[in-house]
């Protein structure tokens, strides 16, 4: 029954099939309305052919590159298992360049990328700084990994950064008239869009919680800690001292003769500064002198001169500090040193090591900058922290209900953070302000309200973080280990390129 269901349809193909062939035969006779196009020359028409096609292909294959699809889903390097394409790259890359002022837009980057590194291992600078981002993705993925492994995950206030970041790009891409998958391309290089950019932030962040929780985990014993400062006690002591520098007045197109005797100027008011300085109340009133007018108020009313509890690392230039450090400095000692454009007059006043405990406190700025706040501008603001002082006092009187107020009142860059400043260390703050913190009578829950330059501080008193040299100590071994088990991970996973995908870096 089924060959007589399919008998009509084949009839009726067969029927279609032959009307085709006679239309076929009509246009191909003499008299038929359609005629055949012919070519003078086949070849040429061959030709036609090939280019048309190369067109095309070209054509497409641009308009694929600049979608950005190659550079999303060809294999540009491998880290260990792990495949990453050249957006992932770029990610880093466009923020290298960043880091050194190289932007890719303009012109004068090209030639800078494509100059050579001088570098071994690197042609040119643009390979450098590849390099640079390969293995800050490499670490990255290597640790966002053994995050993933020690089921460390973002927290609802990580996840929460992630959207704010998103949502601020989003509103830059608006303010200047793109989308925000467009705006991104910019920013980060062609294939860059909104999934990507996620996956970038996301791999970064839980690296980072994973580093954290790395680092934590090292501990060293107080003989390790000792071992550690009495290896290098200059990283971790501090010093006062008093320091006025004699600026050599050189012209920009001085010649050398011309700079030589500036400088001996210099070195002449240097010297003659010195030889009258007897102890630190003269060496104040010699700055006041010597000081230029518009910086004599400075010198006599803020007592610029001197410099307290300050670390290695904090002073500059490098002559002055290793004088200060050198082992037998003793109080009192005085110098001129020489600098590339003039001389400092330096007196050394004490070196100690840092036994004191670090602070953490909380605080709500209300602003009345000194020197440009008007008198009705400070009492506004000393009003509005005493107001807040009172509300905190009339409330529930915790650091939590301390750290909402900050919250919602200060006009610090912390506020977000509650005011909290961990681990505050002398030198490291206003006067003012580490009077407060650091007296010795401070106890946790302690409130008040400081007076700087900056306005009005309503201070909480948090507590002890642990005694500073200690801390530092424990921070340069912490680091070591870190920077060890960095490298050992490295070593494991090495990256190779995949050179066709690679091509779309940069």
């Amino acid at each position: 029954m089924s060959e007589n269901k399919n008998k009509p349809a084949q009839w009726k193909s067969e029927e279609q099939r032959m009307a085709r062939k006679a239309r076929l035969a009509e246009m191909k006779s003499k008299d038929g309305g359609k005629k055949q196009i012919r070519t003078a020359n086949p070849l040429t028409r061959l030709i036609t052919i090939i280019v048309l096609v190369i067109a095309l292909l070209v054509t497409s294959l641009w308009a694929i590159v600049r979608s950005g699809l190659p550079h999303r889903e060809l294999v540009a390097v491998a880290i260990g298992d792990h495949t990453l394409s050249a957006v992932d790259i770029n990610y880093y890359y466009y923020q290298q360049l960043a880091s050194y002022g190289l932007d890719p837009t303009n012109p004068e980057t090209k030639a800078t990328l494509d100059a050579p590194s001088g570098m071994e291992g690197f042609k040119t600078n643009a390979d450098f700084i590849k390099d640079q981002a390969i293995q800050q993705l490499r670490e990255d993925v290597l640790l966002a990994e053994q995050a993933a492994l020690k089921g460390l995950s973002l927290s609802a206030e990580e996840s929460e950064s992630v959207e704010n970041y998103i949502s601020g790009m989003a509103a830059n891409a608006t303010k200047e008239g793109k989308s925000l998958d467009n705006f991104l391309a910019a920013a980060y290089g062609t294939g860059m869009n909104e999934k990507v950019l996620r996956r970038c932030v996301d791999r970064m962040l839980l690296a980072d919680l994973f580093a954290q929780d790395k680092i934590s985990a090292f501990t060293h014993t107080d003989e390790d800690l000792q071992k550690a400062y009495d290896k290098t006690p200059e990283q971790y002591d501090l010093i006062d001292y008093r320091v006025f520098y004699h600026a050599a007045n050189i012209k920009t197109e001085a010649t050398e003769a011309e700079k030589t005797k500036a400088m001996e100027i210099s070195r002449k008011a240097a010297d003659n500064m010195l030889t009258k300085i007897t102890d630190e109340a003269s060496f104040r009133s010699q700055s006041v002198v010597y000081a230029a007018d518009a910086d004599k108020e400075a010198y006599r009313d803020d007592d610029i001169s001197l410099n307290r509890s300050k670390y290695y690392s904090n002073i500059s230039p490098s002559q002055v500090r290793d004088w200060l450090f050198e082992a037998d400095r003793a109080t009192g000692d005085k110098a001129v040193i020489e600098s590339t454009s003039g001389y400092y007059v330096v007196m050394f006043l004490n070196r100690t090591k840092g036994e004191f405990e670090q602070v953490n406190v909380r605080h709500i700025l209300t602003v009345a900058r000194n020197g440009t706040a008007t008198t009705e501008q400070i009492t506004a603001a000393k009003q509005k922290a005493e107001k807040i002082l009172a509300d905190y006092q009339a409330g529930e009187q915790t650091e939590e209900a301390f750290a909402e107020l900050a919250k919602q009142n200060s006009e610090d860059g912390n506020a977000a953070q509650g005011g909290l400043y961990e681990g505050v260390y002398k030198g490291q703050m206003v006067t003012e302000f580490e009077d407060w913190c650091f007296n010795p009578a401070r106890k946790t829950g302690d409130t008040g309200i400081v007076q700087t330059d900056f306005g009005f501080h309503v201070m909480y008193y948090v507590g002890t973080n642990g005694v500073d040299w200690k801390i530092r100590t424990r921070d340069l071994l912490n680091s070591e280990a870190y920077q060890q088990y960095l490298e050992e991970l490295g070593t494991q996973n090495p990256y190779t390129i995949r050179s066709f995908g690679f091509r779309f870096v940069g």
